[in-house]
């Protein structure tokens, strides 16, 4: 009996094509893309969940040159600041922490791992710690956004993600302190390290979504230090300055 011959290479090529683009369709009619930043329907960017407006319209900064923490010092032994507190990143920030949207830190963590390879600082990282929210206000926003955050960019980085941290009292907000001497003043015990093992001799990717002052980075820096972390990298995602 003939036995079937298998379909020429070119053949299943195109049909495997086809199917990818049947199966592309359908995902747009039942899912369509909705830019996270703006609402726009169309193409969707290179950055995952947003368009091309507002992928062009991020002010990225210099990895190289990041901006001057007022009340970090020495805290750090590098700090990335992805973006500019401008609008659409502002946007972003604004439904990550106050809209308890966990979809804005998708593009959010891709941009900070944008810069963060771009720097070669991922190399150097053995996981990420985000600073951690008080527990009320997780509670009542429907979110740990700096979490949230470091979720995404741990999956993104194939780095583990470890709750390290852990916020004692809660804070008032940044805006409410008249100088950085007196953020940092806010701040000072308001964390502890939960488990020394899980930072000794590492070298800690921490996360956050905006930095102003970096006084609270830079406690966060301290306890991690204090417990043996071998070094400090701030990854934020957005700042000021």
């Amino acid at each position: 009996m003939a036995q079937l011959s298998a379909p020429p290479t070119s053949v299943a090529a195109d049909v495997a094509k086809a199917l990818r683009e049947i199966a592309a369709s359908a995902r747009e009619l039942l899912y369509p893309f909705e830019c996270i930043a703006c609402g726009a329907t169309g193409a969707a960017a290179f950055v995952p969940g947003l368009c091309g407006a507002c992928d062009a319209a991020m002010l990225r900064r210099d990895p190289a040159r990041p901006p001057w923490l007022e009340a970090a010092g020495s805290a750090f032994d590098a700090h990335v600041v992805a973006l500019a507190l401008e609008p659409p990143a502002s946007g972003l920030v604004y439904q990550l922490k106050y809209g308890g949207s966990a979809a804005a830190a998708i593009p959010l963590a891709a941009l900070l791992e944008e810069a963060v390879r771009s720097f070669g600082l991922d190399r150097r990282l053995d996981c990420i710690v985000p600073v951690p929210a008080h527990w009320l206000k997780a509670w009542l926003r429907g979110i740990d956004h700096a979490r949230a955050l470091g979720e995404e960019l741990a999956r993104a980085l194939r780095l583990p993600l470890k709750g390290a941290v852990a916020r004692r009292r809660p804070t008032v907000a940044q805006g409410q302190a008249r100088s950085a001497a007196e953020r940092a003043r806010q701040v000072a015990g308001a964390f502890a390290v939960r488990r020394r093992g899980a930072v000794a001799g590492r070298t800690i990717g921490l996360v956050d979504d905006v930095v102003t002052s970096g006084a609270t980075a830079a406690e966060c820096a301290r306890v991690l230090r204090s417990a043996g972390a071998r070094a400090v990298i701030l990854l934020a995602a957005a700042g000021n300055g």
